[in-house]
Formats: C-alpha cells, sequence, structure tokens
C-alpha cells in the first residue's frame, strides 16, 4: 500500500467513525425523548414516534428533549416540525 493509499484509507476510517458516532447521537436522542415522555406518564401516539424516529438533526433532537420534560402531550414535542418525506 503506498502512502497515498494509507492516507485514503485512515480519512475513510475517521469519516466511518465520525459518522457512526453522529448516528449513535442520533438514536440515543431519539430513545431519550420517547424514554422521558413515558416515563412521565404521556401517551407517545404512533404518528409522534414516526416523527421522532425519521429525525436526523441533533440540534432539533436537543430542543425535542427539552421540550419532553415539560410538554403535556408528546405532539407538543414536535410541534411546529415537519417531516421529511
Amino acid at each position: 500500500m503506498t502512502l497515498g493509499e494509507a492516507r485514503g484509507v485512515a480519512l475513510g476510517e475517521a469519516r466511518g467513525e465520525a459518522r457512526g458516532a453522529l448516528l449513535g447521537e442520533i438514536r440515543m436522542a431519539q430513545e431519550a425523548i420517547t424514554t422521558v415522555l413515558q416515563a412521565r406518564g404521556v401517551a407517545v401516539p404512533a404518528k409522534v414516534a414516526r416523527t421522532i424516529a425519521g429525525c436526523d438533526d441533533p440540534s432539533k433532537l436537543r430542543r425535542w428533549l427539552k421540550r419532553a420534560a415539560t410538554a403535556a402531550t408528546a405532539a407538543e414535542v414536535v410541534a411546529g416540525s415537519r417531516r421529511k418525506r
């Protein structure tokens, strides 16, 4: 393997690790939102669960997690959001 190839492999591995870390953060946030709502006794309708599961924006998920701590309904958590199609 040449030096250029080795650098390419290392760069690819670093990108893969970063993508994996991001996906892990997203999945954890999605689960945390649902867990917080359920722990508070707030029902999570299927439509809201799909919206949460379909979100891949870490900033939005953090906002939703904060809302989940005080929202009266699960719909309030994701209110104003638009799901990607």
